[in-house]
């Protein structure tokens, strides 16, 4: 299989439940890794997809026990996380959660502290335990996971202490409180979820033993508390619960839910009316919106499809609701088949399938009732016109739905299901457009509680390794290269031709199809597009002029409807915009930008209207901070540098709320500081910061922030592994010495170490006195040392040459990193003094994986841009000049095949600009 998009849990007779692998149509299937070989396989569980597109989830190997695992869709890369349990028994770990920040908060239990809360970022140091929150061997009892819209988690906790309390956690020990103490001591509050409003605040009834109401009826015994996560937004907003919900409460529009039935008073026979609710959770804001007292069936379920609109199935009719009594309706009069005959799965883009069962066949199975022989399948996205069926009556159709499923894209859905309790599961293919109904009969034994989860950044693909045999492929010897890149599926780019200027246009996933997304501002002049940044979500935000607002932040979903500007800021037609854009795991982006009442200062968005917003006005009035771009630690903690001609600069922190921004730590110092750039670890856990005097090194805490000095001024510093940077200085301690040596440091003077110095290798091109560190990120830095090349991975023993005299001796080689653990290196071959032709070169920082996969072209030797992209077929696409005297021609090649085409229709896109992933191209939605 070339390129595996999905991972899913299958079994087999002969391996039992394992992780397996599918491409984007769910045709092909294969076993990804045999982790606990024999029949009783590893039985995965609890795949949790990570921002970055790799899965987390929970297996046995049959030595380890119950472990944490990851997988980024390929064998190699498919290993446990961590030994939590240490040993082979049956603990492990549960509640996977992810939060928006990027970390997933489980519970694990590691044999010392009792099961407890722990977090990962998806790295094995990144495993670690959140809080002890029973101190000892004892467990905590977490139950009840919510996440909020504003990222934190709320969940039930016992400390020992205070009993049963509710409490919050950031994914940071920092930020894990309790947030209640509702009965003093060891008491507990016994708080039951009820609803989260429009502001993001849950709510909550509980007994803090003071609520002076009868317990006639204990459904009335609560008071109502409300939380928006934080100890100062936990508060008691009643002594009793204004009305006590009796089924699951679903959200409309607005702060107001519809519920099935209610208990109003304290005489439950009264006060309870058998009707649909609406509710904004007081009494006076309940209303009856639909009375089916005396209907031959009530609601069954509630179904609410995410835009505002809850269906429910009544008798043999289908409803709709808004939460208004005008707008509860039928939109499928006498189409079912009767009450509790139908089964409803809500999809991911606002419809949702049901099965309407038929042929009711009562069971003979001790405690089963029953099940229907053959069933319609329909969809619904709450409109009459939208309501219809997709497969008629059969005995192929699925009886029942899951609670989830996976859309393969916008009409194809893969999911399981099964007859009765105590049948096997079967999965089906549907495809909602022609209603074709597959039954995938290899995929029997699929665990009915697992959904088939997209692989790869932002649901892409994510190929093996060449030579990577599925299960029933033969092996082969793995041919040396470099690992295949991911493949995405949509771009946008700066391009101009003819009559149009500068502007953004769209390209499929081979860079085949490509033209002109949006003529942002007409005529020869264009729009300019710049600083075009990718979303977690897969849109795109950029630069641009229209004309009439001046430089202005947009944002595109790679269609034309979708490509708009998110706000005037700078509100008028001048020529400066928003700079120094950056992207976050949280889905926002940070930027420097000027309302014309501020200066330069620090600004973010959520990629809408409303979300773009300064964060803090630092220099107060007209005046710029100028801050840097900002850098992001673990645990959703952003650095950046900031300051006025007056004070120099300083190191802020911030969340991006202007209360969450401070100031990290006064430096030390005795005139204004410079300061360079922010250098991020590889573990994410810590950044250097180059100065004019030296290096600091901090963890976004004042007590986490170092001030070593030393000898070393404003250096480019290259992240290996650890908390641990690389960089080329000259050694001041070595005499009439013209060549820089290379270093490496973890911020402290003891923790700067010399690996080599002129005296055993020129660092660089000969006698240049320049050099070029390059990051793969993956840990390992690369570098031309005379013709050789180089790799170091900060220590003495890991810093050796890898391919022995391919580089030219006179030039500095140019390096481009593609981000994967490989990079892109132009090698000028023939006369140093014509550098007209030039090899291309490709490396991963091993001797096997630098090839060669272009020969002497005809481009002019010089320079690679400073973005390359990676293509789905493992292609590239760069700029560079060509021998026709264009400065900026674009070309592709494949690494693998070569194949090296001059792209004819973008000889005037500027090399600066890269190819950027959108979501969209076409006009359609497109996985990325």
């Amino acid at each position: 299989m070339a390129s595996p998009r999905f991972v899913f849990i299958n079994g087999t007779a002969a391996t039992g439940l394992e992780l397996w692998v599918a491409d984007s149509e769910f045709g092909e299937r294969r076993l990804l890794k045999d982790i606990n070989p024999g029949f009783r396989g590893s039985d995965p569980s609890q795949l949790t997809r990570l921002p970055d597109g790799k899965i987390l989830f929970v297996s046995n190997d049959g030595i380890h026990g119950r472990e944490l695992w990851i997988t980024d869709g390929t064998e190699g890369g498919t290993r446990m996380l961590r030994d939590i349990g240490r040993g082979d028994g049956t603990r492990g770990p549960e509640n996977l959660t992810l939060l928006p920040n990027g970390l997933v908060v489980f519970t694990a239990d590691d044999g010392r502290t009792g099961r407890e809360l722990w977090v990962t970022d998806g790295t094995s140091v990144g495993t670690r335990l959140l809080q002890d929150i029973l101190t000892g061997s004892a467990a905590s009892n977490i139950a009840d996971l919510i996440v909020l819209p504003n990222g934190r988690l709320l969940f039930m906790a016992n400390d020992g202490v205070h009993g049963t309390e509710m409490w919050s956690t950031d994914g940071t020990a920092g930020g894990t409180h309790r947030l209640t103490d509702a009965i003093p001591g060891v008491g507990s509050s016994s708080m039951q979820f009820s609803r989260i409003d429009g502001e993001g605040n849950a709510y909550f009834q509980g007994s803090d033993g003071n609520d002076g109401i009868p317990s006639a009826d204990w459904r009335l015994a609560f008071g109502e508390w409300r939380t928006d996560g934080t100890v100062e937004g936990t508060v008691k907003v009643s002594d009793s619960a204004p009305v006590t919900m009796w089924g699951t409460p679903v959200g409309t529009a607005g702060n107001r839910w519809v519920v099935k039935e209610f208990y109003t008073g304290p005489n439950s026979d009264r006060d309870f009316i058998q009707a649909l609710y609406v509710t904004d959770g007081t009494r006076e804001g309940t209303q009856i919106i639909l009375d089916h007292t005396g209907s031959p069936g009530a609601p069954s379920d509630l179904y609410a499809l995410g835009n505002g609109l809850v269906v429910f199935p009544q008798d043999r009719d289908l409803y709709v609701t808004d939460g208004t009594a005008s707008g509860t309706r039928i939109i499928a009069e006498g189409s079912l088949t009767g009450y509790w005959a139908q089964n409803f799965l809500v999809l991911p883009d606002g419809r949702a399938l049901f099965v309407n069962g038929d042929n009711f066949t009562v069971s003979d199975k001790p405690g089963e009732f029953g099940h229907y022989t053959t069933s319609d399948l329909w969809i619904t996205d709450g409109t009459e016109a939208g309501t219809r069926l997709i497969s008629a009556m059969s005995t192929d159709n699925p009886r029942t739905l899951p609670s989830t499923a996976s859309m393969l894209d916008d009409h194809t859905v893969v999911l399981t299901s099964r007859e009765t309790p105590s049948s096997a599961y079967m999965t089906w293919k549907i495809d909602l457009g022609t209603g074709l109904v597959e039954r995938l009969r290899d995929v029997q034994a699929w665990n009915g509680d697992a959904q088939a989860v997209a692989v790869g950044e932002g649901g892409q693909t994510v190929p093996e390794v060449p030579g990577t045999p599925g299960p029933d492929v033969p092996s082969e010897p793995e041919q040396p290269g470099p690992v295949p890149p991911k493949p995405v599926a949509g771009y946008v780019f700066v391009n101009a031709e003819g009559t149009h200027g500068k502007e953004i246009w769209g390209a499929d996933s081979q860079f085949g199809e490509r033209r002109l997304l949006k003529d942002i501002n007409s005529g020869l002049k264009g729009s300019d597009p710049t600083e075009l940044t990718t979303m977690s979500n897969g849109k795109v935000v950029f630069v641009a002029n229209d004309g009439i607002h001046g430089r202005e932040l947009w944002i595109t979903d790679g269609t034309e409807s979708g490509t708009r500007m998110l706000r005037d800021i700078g509100t008028g037609d001048g020529t400066y915009g928003p700079t120094n854009l950056v992207a976050t795991p949280d889905g926002r982006v940070f930027f420097t930008a000027s309302d014309g009442i501020t200066g330069y200062e620090l600004w973010v968005t959520d990629g809408t209207h409303g979300g773009t917003r300064l964060v803090t006005n630092q220099a107060q009035g007209p005046d710029s901070a100028h801050p840097s771009a900002v850098v992001a630690l673990n645990g959703g903690k952003y650095i950046f540098s900031s300051g006025t001609g007056l004070t120099g600069r300083e190191l802020w922190v911030t969340d991006g709320t202007e209360e969450g921004t401070t100031l990290i730590q006064q430096v030390p110092r005795t005139e204004l500081l410079n300061m360079g750039e922010i250098t991020l670890s590889a573990d994410g856990t810590k950044a250097i910061v180059s100065t004019d005097f030296g290096a600091f090194v901090t963890d976004g805490t004042a007590e986490g922030t170092t001030w070593p000095g030393g000898r070393f001024g404003q250096q480019d510093y290259h992240a290996v592994e650890g908390s641990r940077w690389v960089f080329a200085d000259f050694d001041r301690t070595m005499a009439n010495t013209y060549e820089k040596s290379l270093f490496v440091t973890d911020g402290t003077v003891e923790g700067t170490l010399k690996l080599l110095d002129p005296t055993e290798q020129t660092i660089g091109g000969k006698h240049s006195g320049e050099t070029k560190l390059t990051e793969l990120g993956n840990g390992l830095v690369i570098f031309q040392g005379g013709a050789d090349l180089y790799v170091t991975d900060g220590t003495k023993g890991g810093t050796q040459v890898i391919a022995d005299d391919v580089l030219t001796f006179s030039t500095l080689t140019d390096f481009v990193s593609l981000g994967d653990g490989r990079a892109l290196f132009l090698n000028q071959e023939g006369d140093p003094s014509i550098p007209t032709r030039a090899d291309l070169w490709v490396t991963d920082g091993t001797s096997a994986g630098t090839i060669r996969i272009a020969g002497s072209q005809t481009w002019n030797a010089g320079h690679l841009p400073d973005y390359v992209n990676v293509l789905a077929d493992g292609s590239v696409v760069f700029s560079a000049a060509s021998m026709d005297g264009n400065p900026n021609a674009v070309w592709k090649v494949n690494m693998y095949a070569g194949g090296l085409q001059r792209l004819e229709g973008l000889q005037n896109w500027s090399g600066e600009y890269r190819p950027t992933e959108a979501a969209g191209f076409g006009g359609q939605d497109i996985w990325v």
